[in-house]
C-alpha cells in the first residue's frame, strides 16, 4: 500500500510539473463578475418573477425581473427596452453608480445573467451571486417573504454602453469589421435551419450548463472548436437576450475582452434584413408503391 501511495504522489507531482493542474483552474475573470456573498453596502436584486419572489427571497432584496427590462410592443417582441426606459426602471429602484449591485436568480442562470449584463451596460458595478437562491439556502442563508422598504428613487445619470449591447444596425456595422465573429447561442437544430451569415454555434446550454460554469479545460475546448480566440470580438445572439447573456457571462468570465451582445431575439436580426444563411431541406422522394387501394 505504501508503494501505491508513493506512486500516486509522484504522478500528481508530475502532472503539476507538466501544468496539467491548469485543466481545472478557475476562469480568469470569474472573480470580476461573480461574488460568493453579498458585500456590505451593496444593493441586492432578485431577478426572478413576481410569484417566485413572493414565495421567498433574500432579506432586503428588491425585485427586478429580467422581463421587466424588455419591450413587448412592436414588430418583434422581446427586444431590450430603450436606454431611456431602462434608466427610468433602474432609477425607480434607487440604483446609482455609488453602490455595487448583486443580482441572483434561482441558481439556474435563466434571469440573473441578463440583469447583470444590462446593469453593466448602464454603467453600474453589477455582480452575480454564485449559485443563486438555491446555494444560498443550502449554505444556511436566511430567506424571507417580508417585502423591503420602497427605495428612494435615484437621480443618477446612467449612460448606456452601445458597444456592449447593440441593436440590429449596430450589429450590421460590427459585422463589417473583420475581427468580429457572430456567435449563435441557440440549440444546434435551430442554428442548422438558419443563422446569421458566418455565425458559429455554441449553445448557451454548453457555455453555462444549469447556471454554472464548465471547467476551464472544457470551455477552452469549446472556444477552440468554434475558432474563437481572445483576439476575436464575438457578437452574441440567441432566441432571447437572456439566452445570449448566458454566453456573455461565460465568455467574460473566461477573459474574452471585447464582447458585443445583440439586444433582442434572433428574429429581430431576420426582420432587420441582415444576411441570413438558410438551409432548405430537400423533400425526400420515394419510389415505393403504396399497398393501400382507394376505391
Amino acid at each position: 500500500m505504501v508503494g501505491i501511495e508513493v506512486l500516486l504522489a509522484a504522478l500528481l507531482l508530475g502532472f503539476g510539473g507538466l501544468g496539467l493542474w491548469q485543466l481545472n483552474r478557475p476562469l480568469s475573470a470569474e472573480g470580476n463578475l461573480i461574488v460568493s456573498d453579498v458585500p456590505e453596502g451593496s444593493v441586492l436584486l432578485d431577478a426572478r418573477g413576481p410569484l417566485a419572489y413572493r414565495s421567498g427571497h433574500l432579506p432586503g432584496a428588491l425585485r427586478l425581473w429580467s422581463r421587466d427590462l424588455l419591450a413587448f410592443e412592436g414588430e418583434v417582441p422581446g427586444m431590450l427596452a430603450s436606454p431611456e426606459a431602462l434608466a427610468e426602471t433602474l432609477a425607480a429602484l434607487g440604483l446609482d453608480t455609488a453602490r455595487p449591485v448583486v443580482v441572483y436568480d434561482a441558481g439556474t442562470g435563466e434571469d440573473a445573467p441578463m440583469v447583470t449584463l444590462v446593469l453593466r451596460a448602464m454603467g453600474l458595478d453589477a455582480y452575480l451571486l454564485r449559485g443563486g437562491l438555491e446555494l444560498w439556502r443550502s449554505n444556511g442563508g436566511d430567506v424571507t417573504t417580508e417585502l423591503p422598504p420602497v427605495p428612494r428613487p435615484s437621480s443618477a445619470t446612467l449612460t448606456f454602453d452601445s458597444r456592449l449591447l447593440v441593436d440590429a444596425e449596430g450589429t450590421r456595422r460590427h459585422l463589417a469589421e473583420n475581427a468580429v465573429a457572430p456567435l449563435d447561442t441557440r440549440a444546434a437544430p435551430l442554428y442548422l435551419s438558419d443563422h446569421l451569415d458566418g455565425a458559429v454555434n455554441l449553445a448557451a446550454s454548453q457555455l453555462l450548463p444549469a447556471g454554472t460554469f464548465p471547467r476551464w479545460s472544457e470551455l477552452d475546448q469549446l472556444l477552440e472548436r468554434a475558432r474563437l480566440t481572445r483576439d476575436t470580438h464575438p457578437i452574441i445572439y440567441g432566441d432571447s437576450v437572456a439566452q445570449a447573456a448566458q454566453a456573455w457571462l461565460a465568455l467574460a468570465a473566461y477573459g474574452v475582452p471585447h464582447i458585443h451582445v445583440y439586444a433582442g431575439p434572433y428574429q429581430g436580426l431576420v426582420a432587420a434584413g441582415l444576411p441570413i444563411t438558410q438551409v432548405v431541406a430537400q423533400a425526400a422522394t420515394s419510389t415505393r408503391t403504396s399497398s393501400v387501394c382507394w376505391q
